[in-house]
């Protein structure tokens, strides 16, 4: 009876580490709670709806740093995977955003579309003239019939804000918020595949006040700068090897 137990036990255990947990739900909880924490307040969504959010989804650049890509992992070994993406606000008054580009999984880049609907917004009014939290659902696939094909859901988290008018990408020095800056949490799965896996991505993955949340065991830190964040080296063979977490300029690969 006990080796039959230990053994149901050791199927268990496996059955469930071999499923990636989602965490979208999980990240959209953190994100208001860590938001309302610091003076933000939930507001409708009709708040920011006239206003065209695409340049903050979008790649795009900050300042002279080329944030050319969405980089990231998917999978229990932190594989990294990149992303090119465009977003379209699909109605002036609606809160949808049709998202167009490329995703790039080892030596296999891909078309890919789908959309993001807004869902949540929290506001401070006392930074700049408005700074705003905003919470997306995203659902993206690559195009075509390849075999292994990936389709891409969960949520979306962004921080920007209106001064004197002008609607601008929130960056902060000192690292306030970086955290909860253009970061995508959610799953994968692939059509050859019946398991979801954890795909994270955001514009700088590690870094000064950079990492991807629930990816821990991804990081090694320098005891004098615990605020700095390096690719553990076990992790280099997973496509990290040409990461380099001090600058920001990135490859153009979506352009092949």
């Amino acid at each position: 009876m006990k080796q039959i137990l230990l053994i149901l036990g050791f199927l268990t255990f496996h059955s469930v580490n071999g499923q990636a947990v989602d965490f979208s739900q999980k990240w959209k909880d953190e994100v208001v709670t860590s938001a309302m924490s610091n003076d933000f307040h939930k507001v409708d969504l009709e708040t920011v709806s006239h206003l065209d959010l695409s340049q903050i989804i979008s790649n795009q650049k900050v300042k002279d740093a080329p944030l050319s890509t969405y980089i990231g992992i998917m999978g229990t070994n932190f594989h990294r995977i990149d992303f090119h993406l465009t977003a379209e606000k699909k109605n002036k008054q609606e809160d949808e955003y049709l998202i167009s580009g490329k995703s790039n999984y080892g030596a296999n880049i891909r078309e890919l579309n789908g959309k993001m609907s807004l869902n949540t917004v929290l506001m401070n009014e006392r930074m700049y003239d408005t700074t705003f939290i905003a919470l997306f659902d995203y659902h993206l696939s690559e195009s075509g019939n390849t075999n292994g094909n990936g389709i891409f859901k969960g949520a979306f988290s962004a921080i920007f804000f209106i001064d004197n008018g002008k609607l601008g990408l929130f960056w902060s020095a000192a690292g306030d918020y970086r955290e909860l800056n253009n970061v995508f949490v959610g799953v994968c799965q692939r059509s050859n595949s019946n398991v979801e896996e954890k795909c994270v991505f955001s514009f700088h993955p590690a870094g000064l006040y950079s990492k991807l949340p629930y990816c821990e065991q991804l990081y090694r830190y320098d005891k004098d700068n615990v605020d700095f964040t390096y690719i553990k080296k076990k992790y280099l063979k997973s496509g990290w090897n040409g990461f380099d977490q001090f600058k920001t300029t990135k490859s153009d690969w979506w352009k092949n």
